[in-house]
């Protein structure tokens, strides 16, 4: 059993497709950094670094796809457009009229067909959704270095 995780554990590690090599890799470098600024300046430095090494590596794994979410149940929904429609099946008008032709979930064929009767609806949210969530990342990126440097000054 042991075995068969830690073979698991090292194939994720060794594979370059994999994330998982990255992520171990920042969080050694991080704890590494936040360490090290604690050990040269103290609690509020190494407390900075911290917020500013962890705070920018979660928001930037998780920012785009939190906002991106929020953006399909909101803005989508209530244009009534689904989220869950990939532009590129509605850009081949041949590929498009078999994806109907061959779709036998009817909520799905009513999405996919909504979708295609408002292309350029459907393009410009998706559009609009990817610059939202990197605007409300980046946003949120300012926010948390503001109060970071707020946290700083104070202490």
């Amino acid at each position: 059993m042991s075995m068969n995780i830690s073979s698991q554990v090292l194939s994720k590690l060794g594979s370059a497709e994999s994330k998982i090599p990255l992520a171990v890799k920042d969080v050694f470098n991080s704890l590494g950094c936040t360490y090290f600024s604690y050990d040269a300046g103290g609690k509020v430095e190494g407390a900075d670094r911290f917020i500013d090494e962890f705070g920018t590596c979660g928001l930037w794994l998780f920012g785009i796809p939190a906002y991106k979410k929020l953006i399909d149940k909101t803005v989508f929904k209530k244009a009534g457009i689904s989220p869950d429609v990939d532009v590129r099946i509605l850009n081949n008008k041949n590929y498009y009229e078999a994806v109907k032709k061959h779709t036998k979930d009817k909520k799905i064929l009513k999405e996919i067909t909504t979708a295609g009767e408002n292309l350029g609806k459907t393009k410009g949210l998706n559009i609009a959704k990817f610059a939202m969530a990197l605007g409300l990342t980046m946003m949120s990126f300012l926010a948390m270095t503001k109060g970071k440097q707020f946290f700083t000054r104070k202490n």
